[in-house]
């Protein structure tokens, strides 16, 4: 069940024997849904907090975390732990980031964002931005104040379908696809453990 305003979020638990850690986001992506994960390393990691790795035998807190679905040109379904990002903050043309957890590497992108709310948040920088505003913005963003801004969008999506503009690169939890004409993102709720 994702997190409700005002409730606890997670249960107390015992940190089993087989459970596996995991050093990025894409190594979560990669987990299955029934094996209980603890992090050590990653975005979803970080807007967690980055807590220390709970011992096996010791009480730690278990967590829901959803995933992110992807479909590129509609040929099956991946996952994604934290964000998809398309074309880039620094260049010219559209920027887009649809993040399930606060941070994308240094930036926090997408602060009110949340790994279990059963949403993705979306953002979007114009086209037009300027560099200097890309700039400016890009040093605001690592602490969240790069929103409200006349030219970034920004909304909460369950699903949403991208299509490729000119030659943006694709990058899925930090990695790269160069082969792809749209995507369609969708949010799996409450599809990991994780126990913290």
């Amino acid at each position: 069940m994702t997190i409700e305003k005002g409730k606890p979020w997670g249960s107390p638990c015992s940190v089993p024997a087989h459970r596996i850690v995991v050093e990025s986001d894409s190594e979560l992506a990669d987990c299955a849904a029934e094996v209980p994960v603890s992090l050590n390393g990653g975005d979803v990691w970080k807007s967690l907090g980055s807590p220390a790795v709970p011992a096996v035998g010791m009480t730690g807190t278990k967590v829901n975390v959803d995933a992110i679905v992807i479909s590129i040109d509609n040929e099956g379904n991946i996952r994604a732990a934290s964000s998809i990002e398309i074309g880039s903050w620094h260049k010219r043309g559209r920027y887009i980031c649809i993040a399930n957890s606060s941070f994308v590497k240094e930036k926090n992108i997408a602060p009110r964002a949340h790994p279990n709310d059963g949403s993705l948040d979306y953002l979007e920088i114009d086209e037009t931005m300027s560099w200097r505003q890309r700039w400016s913005a890009s040093r605001r963003a690592r602490t969240g104040t790069h929103i409200p801004h006349p030219q970034i969008t920004t909304k909460r999506v369950k699903d949403i379908q991208i299509d490729r503009q000119h030659s943006e690169v694709l990058r899925i939890d930090g990695i790269q696809v160069n082969e792809w004409q749209s995507i369609r993102v969708q949010i799996d709720s409450d599809h990991w453990q994780v126990i913290v």
